[in-house]
């Protein structure tokens, strides 16, 4: 049971990130839904396979975080994040270039095509904050601080309802930008969540 903590709050964080998106432009029209829901349904696809390396992690800082090795668990967490920083880093800019071409394989009407890429793209921008945040998330899990995740979890859902209402409808200074501001406001979510993590390890 404890190895599927990780997992399970990070698809419940990723799937009312999406539920918050598609509601939240609702007032945009009926094609805004659609872009949200399908742009939302294929990146929680790809992603749903990235979390599952939170196990890996968290089995292996269980083992030496048992035996009291202390050395190993610092190498590990070092290790850990070299590894997420750049292959985030990577994910989030094949994502960003990939969007259309990804879109274009899920549908074939050229308008929610369009809007749906360009919400998706700046989804991916974000993949570099979540990837970063199941990797430690599935460290610190491994140390038995499972509320970490919890915390950084709740976090990430608010500050994107919160954002949502920022960039989708232009508040606070900021103009309004539709669906690609549910996309930005998702991935800036993202990277509060990271910052979650970061601030107990650091």
């Amino acid at each position: 049971m404890n190895l599927a903590i990780p997992v399970f709050f990070g698809m419940i964080s990723q799937t009312l990130i999406q539920v918050s998106d598609t509601f939240m432009v609702g007032k945009l029209g009926a094609e805004a839904i659609a872009a949200a829901g399908l742009g939302g349904l294929a990146y929680f696809t790809i992603l749903a396979f990235l979390m599952y390396g939170s196990v890996g992690v968290q089995i292996v800082t269980a083992k030496r975080f048992g035996e009291k090795k202390d050395k190993e668990l610092g190498e590990l967490l070092l290790s850990l994040l070299y590894f997420s920083f750049f292959v985030g880093i990577l994910l989030s800019l094949v994502g960003y270039y990939l969007a259309f071409p990804y879109t274009t394989l899920l549908n074939n009407d050229a308008a929610l095509v369009q809007k749906t890429a360009s919400y998706l793209s700046y989804r991916f921008v974000g993949t570099f904050f979540f990837f970063m945040s199941f990797g430690l998330r599935g460290f610190l899990d491994g140390l038995g601080l499972t509320y970490v995740g919890m915390l950084s979890s709740i976090l990430t859902m608010l500050s994107n309802i919160f954002l949502n209402w920022v960039f989708i409808f232009g508040n606070l200074g900021v103009p309004a930008l539709g669906i690609d501001g549910a996309g930005i406001a998702s991935s800036l979510s993202g990277g509060i969540g990271l910052l979650v993590f970061i601030s107990f390890l650091f």
